[in-house]
């Protein structure tokens, strides 16, 4: 989902835990989980 108030190249950050689209065939799945260093700061 990323955040509603972080946008990157007009995009929400993502962020430690949320979900995250794979490339799975036949279809895309939601299924991934971002995974993050703790000491990045954005904002």
């Amino acid at each position: 989902m990323g955040s509603a108030t972080v946008m990157i190249n007009g995009k929400p950050a993502a962020r430690t835990g949320d979900s995250a689209t794979t490339c799975n065939d036949p279809a895309d799945l939601p299924a991934g989980t971002v995974m993050a260093v703790s000491t990045v700061f954005i904002g």
